[in-house]
């Protein structure tokens, strides 16, 4: 489906609008970094979306230098917000007990069938070592990417119940064919877990 760019470029409300109103925004912009963290989004991919964010204004509209160097400041300072606001979580996560800056490998160690869709899976660290608490609701980023298929896939699910300091528990859709999944968790951790074969029933 095509979508046309202009008229929702359109709706973007001025800049000093943006600077004025970004207290406003910090609820949106902590869900936001909770959702950026799972993906393990770095600084510098804020450039590369500013980027490319002014060379569409540019390219729809033709503004002129000084409103695109206005857009350009207004971007950087919610950019900084993000990175800021990321930086902490990070940090956050890396220091706690049981916790770990990145990725870390976990094995499934146990599936529990829910429907004829839906799998709940049990993770352990291979390290052996303790999990970071964690509150049923919060996210999963799970990094999937089925066998012969060239690309990544993203997607999240919920964490469910606390199985125990070295455990997590979460549930996802039962997929057939998939070699391996790869999970990082959202919000308050960043979890990747490998499995050897096939992941479908």
């Amino acid at each position: 489906m095509a979508i046309n760019v202009k008229p929702c470029l359109t709706l973007l409300p001025p800049t000093p609008v943006i600077l004025k109103t970004l207290p406003a925004l910090l609820p949106a912009v902590e869900k936001i970094a909770q959702k950026h963290t799972s993906f393990q989004i770095k600084p510098e991919q804020y450039n590369i979306v500013g980027e490319h964010l002014l060379a569409t204004l540019d390219e729809m509209f033709s503004p002129g230098q000084e409103v695109l160097d206005a857009w350009g400041k207004a971007y950087g300072v919610l950019a900084n917000v993000f990175i800021n606001r990321e930086a902490e979580i990070y940090n956050e996560n890396a220091s706690k007990a049981g916790g770990w800056e990145g990725t870390r490998d976990f094995r499934i160690v146990a599936k529990t069938p829910r429907s004829a869709l839906i799998t709940s899976f049990e993770l352990e660290p291979v390290d052996g070592g303790a999990v970071a608490e964690y509150r049923p609701g919060q996210y999963l980023g799970v990094w999937l990417k089925p066998e012969g298929f060239p690309h990544q896939e993203i997607r999240q699910y919920s964490l469910t119940r606390k199985t125990g300091w070295q455990r997590l528990s979460y549930c996802g859709e039962t997929r057939r064919g998939w070699a391996g999944i790869q999970l990082v968790a959202q919000s308050r951790q960043c979890w990747r877990c490998s499995e050897t074969g096939r992941s479908g029933r």
